[in-house]
């Protein structure tokens, strides 16, 4: 496990959400500012404010990956398009990995709904999804970032 890795399990066991665990782990690698990182991640988890759609901690993943890749300039579409083949090449090892990239999928339940969040929560989901999750998306996304970040 690397230390970017523990790290974020870390914030994952200290109540951050899988997004924040993410992108405040791979924070100063990116040159970013950690405060900054847990308010740009903060609406993320549960599969974006619970609605159990993508994975808080994959959508982190992209945001440091654009972070570290990313342009401001729409005029480099090259670029986008090189930024989109390695997205899509982390998701498709995401779905390789874990079978999905959908957190109702991952927990097995539908956390949009009350009840089936309080049952994934009952059963333990959450204490062995979500820190895997955040483990192996970190490990993924630092071997997507430039040497040089």
């Amino acid at each position: 496990m690397s230390s970017i890795s523990k790290e974020a399990n870390g914030y994952f066991n200290n109540g951050c959400n899988c997004a924040q665990s993410v992108l405040s782990a791979l924070a100063e690698e990116l040159g970013m500012d950690r405060n900054t990182v847990m308010n740009i991640a903060f609406g993320f988890g549960g599969g974006m404010a619970r609605t159990g759609e993508t994975c808080g901690a994959v959508t982190a993943g992209i945001m440091a990956m654009g972070l570290a890749h990313g342009s401001g300039s729409v005029a480099e579409q090259e670029k986008k398009e090189a930024f989109y083949a390695l997205v899509r090449d982390f998701l498709t090892t995401v779905k390789e990995q874990h079978g999905s990239t959908l957190c109702r999928e991952l927990i097995g339940f539908d956390v949009s709904i009350p009840e089936e969040r309080q049952k994934a929560k009952e059963l333990g989901r959450f204490d062995v999804v979500c820190p895997k999750m955040v483990h192996d998306v970190t490990v993924l996304v630092e071997e997507r970032l430039p040497k040089n970040t």
